[in-house]
């Protein structure tokens, strides 16, 4: 039987990695020895260049934006009468299997981590068996009646490196690679975040170093040098296994089985700064190729971090900043992770987030710092905010839309949103993220998103002050007019 494991791709202008059906491809072949052929292929390159019945499974990695690609899949299946299986995983299939199932009942939808999932579904498809009650993490539709069975962790010691057959055309076009050293989160308690729903309940779980080390080893073989290690935290509260992969990373340069070309980037939380020794193995790292770090801040407002459940105040996110300035004099790019606008947002707390960031200057970080809270299914913030179940809820985005408790704040928010400056950012973002031909052509887009991101912020307080009285509509018209061609000018050069 053939199998086709197929990854939507990114909507933006980014090539990255389509690392979830790499890693069910080597699960399946690892756990099925014989009659059972696999197939990748990423809509970035190969569009929808197959014939669904040359396919007992259809595998589909839906990602956020990803849902147009799969209709036209399903579309497609239908008008060959295709008559194997479909099976739905990734974001989409995770978080929004009910209003997924209630388009396409016929499918099977995969919740969360599928390395035992899907090996599973591929040897009862073998065998012609049809019951899916005893195959952990799916959702599927059942004479009418949508059927849950139990969630499974996967065992992170049998994690094998995925199967990645995209690698030279990863290098040609310049993308991104991506390396899992650990999965999960060692807070895991943010009202926001859904990585409880997709581990089940579980926390921080470190991939064995073995495994990482091979991957890099690969990857370096095969030219890849920009790799970024996708883990939700990368340290975990671990310091000395931390100290370990850099110390891996380190030794494998030196003797040339990694090449001193890689570049690393990695995501930790605020309070990771604040340890001295995590501080000094950063700086260690950044001496073997750590290139660039993302930090969740998210908020400089006591009140918001609260709502948040933040493993941080303000004052611990001002000593982080503080901190990644430091290692940025040593050439470590820093991105902040920070949510401006949330639901029950009060006007002292937009006062007190345009403070911080004054404060802490970070409008001259390449980073978005204007944008709104998504209320996701199966996150605390979902559970608490239940007033917003009944508004309309974008599939593809995976969001409930909202109005602010506080009108002030909504006309604020709906006064910057009408800028689209974040579309501007993508645009620029892409360049910068990407693999460019030059070290030059990275630095100036850099450069561009970074005065970017100062205009956002300018029009941030354009538009509060205006709205707090301190300032008339005119001018606040005639100061957006003038930011928007700033703005625009930026595509330009």
């Amino acid at each position: 039987m053939k199998v086709l494991l197929f990854d939507t791709g990114d909507v933006r202008d980014e090539l990255n990695e389509p690392i979830g059906i790499e890693l069910l491809a080597a699960q399946t072949v690892s756990k099925i020895k014989s009659g059972v052929e696999i197939e990748l292929k990423w809509f970035n390159f190969d569009g929808l260049s197959f014939q669904p019945n040359d396919y007992g499974i259809i595998g589909v990695s839906v990602h956020i934006n990803g849902l147009e690609v799969f209709e036209n899949i399903y579309q497609k299946c239908q008008d060959c009468n295709y008559s194997g299986l479909i099976v739905a995983g990734n974001s989409i299939a995770t978080f929004a299997y009910e209003q997924l199932l209630n388009l396409y009942p016929t499918i099977i939808c995969s919740i969360g981590e599928g390395e035992d999932t899907f090996p599973l579904i591929v040897q009862k498809r073998l065998k012609g068996e049809i019951p899916w009650s005893a195959i952990p993490n799916l959702a599927y539709m059942e004479d009418g009646k949508l059927i849950l069975t139990e969630r499974r962790v996967f065992d992170i010691r049998n994690y094998i490196p995925p199967k990645r057959d995209f690698l030279e055309l990863i290098r040609q076009h310049g993308g991104i690679c991506r390396v899992e050293a650990s999965r999960g989160c060692a807070w895991n308690r943010c009202a926001f975040c859904g990585a409880e729903h997709k581990y089940n309940h579980v926390g921080w779980r470190p991939v064995q170093l073995n495994v990482i080390r091979e991957q890099l080893i690969q990857l370096s073989e095969a030219r890849i040098y920009n790799v970024y290690f996708c883990d939700e935290d990368f340290i975990g509260n671990h310091v000395s296994r931390f100290s370990e992969v850099v110390k891996m990373i380190r030794e494998e340069m030196a003797c040339g089985a990694i090449s001193s070309e890689m570049s690393f980037f990695i995501s930790i939380k605020p309070p990771d700064l604040l340890n001295e020794r995590c501080v000094e193995i950063i700086r260690g790292f950044i001496k073997c190729g750590l290139k660039e770090i993302f930090i969740g801040i998210e908020s400089g407002s006591g009140e918001q971090l609260k709502r948040y459940r933040k493993c941080s105040t303000p004052q611990v996110n001002r000593i982080a900043i503080e901190r990644s300035k430091e290692l940025q004099t040593l050439g470590l790019s820093v991105d902040i992770g920070f949510i401006f606008f949330d639901y029950d947002m009060s006007v002292e707390d937009v006062m007190d987030n345009i403070r911080f960031i004054e404060e802490n200057k970070l409008y001259l970080f390449p980073s978005s710092l204007i944008k709104s809270m998504r209320i996701q299914p199966y996150t605390k913030l979902f559970d608490k905010i239940t007033s917003v179940h009944k508004n309309p809820f974008s599939i593809d985005d995976l969001f409930y839309s909202y109005h602010f408790a506080d009108n002030t704040v909504e006309i604020i928010h709906s006064e910057y949103e009408k800028l689209n400056l974040e579309g501007i950012a993508r645009k620029l973002q892409s360049a910068y993220r990407r693999s460019l031909s030059s070290k030059v052509e990275r630095e100036q887009s850099q450069e561009k998103l970074k005065k970017l991101r100062a205009l956002e912020f300018l029009a941030i307080k354009v538009i509060v002050a205006s709205y707090t009285g301190n300032n008339d509509m005119r001018q606040m018209r005639n100061a957006l007019e003038d930011i928007m061609k700033q703005a625009k000018e930026l595509l330009s050069v």
